[in-house]
C-alpha cells in the first residue's frame, strides 16, 4: 500500500482544500494506504485552531474531523514562523493533535511518501 502526505496552504471555510484533503486521507486510510500526515503552512496553519467552531457537510467541525484522523495514525503538523505571522503561535491555541514542528517536518513527509498532494492557494 501506498504513502500519502498532504500540505495545505489554505484557510478553512474560504476553499474547500481542507474537506476535499480530509476526504481523501479518509478514503486512503478506508483502502489501506498509509498517511504519514498534514503539514499546515501560511494561511493554513488557521485550520487546527480550536475555534471558529463551523461545522463542516457532515456535521462535524473541522476541529473534530482532524482529531479523528490523528486518532488514526495521521501527523498534524503547523509550521511554527507561520502561525507566529499571524499571530496564533501559541500552542494552546491550536488542537492538542497539532504539533509545531518546522519545515523539516514537511521535507520529511515528503521524502517518505509514494505521493504527495499541495492544496491552497
Amino acid at each position: 500500500m501506498g504513502k500519502l502526505a498532504i500540505l495545505i496552504f489554505s484557510t478553512p471555510y474560504t476553499f474547500q482544500n481542507t474537506n476535499t484533503a480530509i476526504k481523501l486521507i479518509q478514503a486512503a486510510l478506508k483502502k489501506g494506504h498509509q498517511v504519514l500526515g498534514v503539514y499546515f503552512y501560511m494561511d493554513g496553519v488557521i485550520n487546527t485552531l480550536k475555534t471558529p467552531k463551523i461545522s463542516a457537510e457532515d456535521g462535524k467541525t473541522i476541529e473534530e474531523l482532524l482529531k479523528e484522523l490523528a486518532a488514526k495514525g495521521c501527523k498534524i503538523k503547523v509550521c511554527p514562523v507561520c502561525a507566529a505571522y499571524r499571530g496564533v503561535d501559541n500552542e494552546e491555541l491550536h488542537i492538542e493533535e497539532a504539533e509545531f514542528d518546522g519545515l523539516g517536518a514537511l521535507e520529511e513527509f515528503i521524502a517518505e511518501c509514494d505521493k504527495f498532494i499541495c492544496l491552497g492557494l
